[in-house]
């Protein structure tokens, strides 16, 4: 049977491989730098359901790059999938939200 770690990481490459392109070197740094973050914090952790947490966000990874097309950043804030964000993924949490929420014309 596959552990939850190989099958987020066969997950996590076939993204980088798929969707590599869409970003630039810096982009697809703190994807990788997320990832990792989310690896150490989410483990082996399940949700009630049973379901594993590390691959359900990879999966919300793969839907924000690939089927909406959204920035690094959006991936960046799916990949950890809780509350608890590495620094990088907070401040860009916070720049990607200024951006959706500014008003048309306002500085960001």
């Amino acid at each position: 049977m596959e552990s939850i770690q190989d099958r987020a990481d066969g997950l996590f490459s076939g993204f980088a491989e798929r969707c590599g392109h869409l970003y630039d070197v810096r982009g697809m740094d703190e994807i990788r730098r997320a990832y990792g973050y989310a690896v150490q914090t989410l483990g082996t952790a399940r949700f009630a359901s049973g379901e594993s947490i590390l691959v359900h966000a990879v999966e919300v990874a793969c839907v924000v790059a690939e089927e909406i097309g959204l920035g690094s950043e959006s991936v960046v804030v799916a990949v950890p999938g809780t509350r608890s964000r590495p620094p990088q993924a907070a401040s860009s949490a916070a720049r990607a939200t200024r951006r959706l929420t500014a008003t048309p014309g306002s500085p960001t």
